[in-house]
């Protein structure tokens, strides 16, 4: 009951509310209707209730007047002599101007900014319905021609000073302290727009236009006999100096970035043991795109085949590390852990295998493993297989896979045997050994060139009995032996495009381009390092046109192979597997 009391007070009292409410609004119509009335009376117009009384007394008179003249017709009808009587009235005119026709629109009447101001605009506003009636029906009253006398747009202004005055003011940006600026420069935004502006500018500083290329070249008339040319050395006074080159990769997707991995500077015991550096062989600068680092010299890095942003490295402790360059820091974004299940010694090879759905890292270290991560997740390796022939452990220091195969494998061993075996399956791990070399395998290079003839059992070892041997695998001795070489190799690999070329490199930094349809007995070109330093690792750029080496001083060397004897004809497969035969035979 006592709440039904409430309720009925509350609404007593909002009634009471909105009967006040509409006193006042009917308060303020007057007041502003006194308000027109006064401005009216002051430019010399009567007031509105005076113009409606004075136009209702036309409509009376004019009622009164049609109404003698229809008596009048009717008189005339009675008796057609009889005379009609005038009556003059006085009639008050009034000179009242058209009504302008002003649009509202909230644009026009709020700041553009939207916040509030002391000045306003004097207009009508939508919710006022009684004023729009008032005007209706003082329309209404007005005779045909003549115009309701419409309110000016009365708009209040800003005074001329304090106008000038506002114009006049400069925002003036805050001052930012030491600390603000320190901690500006140190973000990851302003870090990666640096790094960015700088790259761009130094590419801009460094590049030149060649007026005088000349496209009429005739390819065909090119001497065969520079086959081989040095083009540029990428080499940095920090980074790389003093450092061993350990391993060199080529970009899959951008084929102009070039990366290499070293390991430790003796003389710079402050600086990371491992470093990364990837080179930019497009653009005519000098220092390394990116810059990459660890906490354990770098044995292998390789760049991920179906992940761009990727790179993988194998470390002298036995971790596996990633970093990704959509990252503005340096240290690897993953790592894998020291644990019994993983690598406890060097990891001397990476390669990443299988196709763009389905891949995984595989890394081999002297401690005999082989072990398969998932680059999503490189904590603890998915797989591990223990490399052993005939219950003899094997100490890998190489590893190829054949193409577009992630399982079968060949791996070179510190005691100087090959090995051949496959990853999954019941018989899982090494199956055949391939005897020749008398020292330990430094490369292995599998036959990867399509064409008329398919060569992909074949491979090339080389090693440090300073011989690289020729293989198949199919079969359990070498094919051939090269032994024109004046001292230890330390790498080789097949061209990506020609059939029967392939590159060597020697620690007297010596690099030799073979052609086995022209000699099988000595090298077809040779470069010779001008410097004491050796070459350790070489690479074939995609193209097939461009090879890259690096040696035990950071030096990463770019050369050019003449392209008239570095891409193929039409009959080098048939070439090669006559050649071939005429080896077997010898």
């Amino acid at each position: 009951m006592a709440d039904r009391k409430q309720e009925l007070e509350r609404k007593r009292a909002k009634l009471a509310q909105m009967q006040a409410d509409r006193a006042a609004r009917q308060k303020e119509k007057e007041d502003l209707e006194n308000s027109i009335d006064k401005q009216l009376k002051s430019v010399g117009i009567e007031p509105v209730q005076t113009v409606i009384e004075q136009l209702t007394n036309i409509d009376v008179i004019n009622a009164t007047k049609a109404e003698e003249e229809e008596s009048n017709k009717n008189d005339d009808n009675v008796d057609d002599n009889e005379k009609v009587q005038l009556v003059t009235v006085s009639v008050n005119t009034t000179d009242i101007p058209p009504r302008e026709l002003v649009q509202y629109s909230k644009d026009t009447q709020t700041e553009s900014h939207g916040s509030t101001s002391n000045y306003y605009m004097t207009t009508f506003d939508e919710k006022e319905s009684d004023d729009d009636d008032f005007d209706a029906k003082l329309g209404s009253k007005l005779p045909p021609g003549m115009l309701l006398v419409g309110m000016p747009d009365v708009t209040e202004v800003e005074p001329s000073g304090e106008k000038t005055a506002r114009s006049e003011t400069v925002k003036i940006p805050k001052s930012l302290t030491e600390e603000e600026k320190c901690q500006i420069l140190k973000s990851d935004g302003f870090q990666k727009f640096f790094n960015s502006a700088a790259k761009i500018m130094e590419v801009a500083i460094t590049e030149d236009t060649n007026m005088f290329d000349n496209y009429n070249d005739d390819l065909e008339a090119q001497d065969e006999s520079q086959m081989i040319t040095l083009n540029r050395t990428f080499s940095d006074e920090k980074w790389s100096r003093g450092r061993v080159v350990t391993s060199i990769d080529w970009s899959y997707k951008f084929p102009e970035l070039v990366l290499a991995s070293y390991n430790s500077n003796p003389a710079a015991i402050h600086d990371p043991e491992g470093v990364c550096l990837v080179w930019n062989t497009k653009y005519k600068k000098q220092s390394p795109e990116y810059i990459f680092h660890c906490e354990s010299p770098l044995m292998t890095a390789r760049f991920s085949m179906y992940h761009p942003n990727l790179i993988v490295g194998g470390t002298y402790s036995g971790q596996v590390v990633l970093w990704d360059n959509r990252n503005n820091k340096r240290n690897p974004v993953q790592r894998s852990r020291f644990s019994g299940t993983s690598h406890t010694l060097p990891v001397y090879c990476a390669e990443v295998v299988g196709s763009q759905n389905a891949n995984a890292l595989v890394t081999i270290s002297t401690d005999g493993k082989l072990c398969t991560w998932s680059l999503d997740m490189l904590a603890e390796p998915q797989a591990v297989l223990d490399l052993e022939y005939k219950k003899q452990s094997v100490a890998p220091t190489c590893l190829a896979f054949k193409e577009n195969d992630a399982n079968n494998f060949i791996i070179g061993s510190e005691e100087g045997g090959v090995y051949s075996g496959v990853q999954y399956g019941t018989k899982a791990g090494v199956q055949t050994i391939f005897k020749g070399h008398d020292g330990p395998v430094t490369g292995i290079s599998i036959h990867n060139s399509i064409g008329a003839v398919d060569f992909s059992d074949l491979f090339i070892t080389s090693s440090m009995d300073w011989t690289v041997k020729l293989w198949s695998g199919k079969e359990r001795k070498p094919i051939y032996s090269f032994e024109d070489f004046g001292d230890t190799l330390m790498d080789c690999e097949w061209s990506p495009i020609h059939p029967a070329i392939f590159a060597t490199v020697d620690v007297t930094g010596s690099i030799d381009i073979w052609n086995l349809n022209n000699n099988t007995n000595v090298s077809t070109a040779s470069y010779k390092s001008n410097n004491d330093s050796s070459y350790n690792k070489v690479k074939w750029n995609q193209n097939g046109l461009m090879i890259a080496t690096g040696d035990d001083a950071g030096k990463v060397c770019i050369f050019d192979i003449n392209e008239k004897a570095g891409t193929p004809k039409a009959d080098e497969w048939n070439r090669l597997l006559h050649t071939i035969q005429e080896m077997r035979n010898s």
